[in-house]
């Protein structure tokens, strides 16, 4: 792996974490919106906002783990 290849990598990963935090902020309001619904609406917009808050953690340590590796190998 080169350098220029770790740099592609690490801009996928945070498109990836953009359009994934964009999902956080909707899976908020839908949250807050369903704190005024039924109790099921608010317990499916809970789910969906942990599954986007970890999927947003799982991408923010693979792009961590890529900047590590590209500091290592090309420092």
């Amino acid at each position: 792996m080169n350098a220029e290849q770790i740099d592609e990598t690490f801009a996928d990963h945070r498109e990836a974490i953009l359009k994934t935090a964009k999902a956080l902020v909707e899976d908020t309001k839908t949250l807050v919106a369903g704190a005024a619904s039924s109790q099921e609406q608010l317990a499916s917009a809970a789910q969906a906002a942990v599954r986007t808050i970890t999927k947003v953690e799982i991408l923010v340590l693979l792009s961590l783990h890529i900047h590590i590796l590209s500091f290592f190998v090309f420092s």
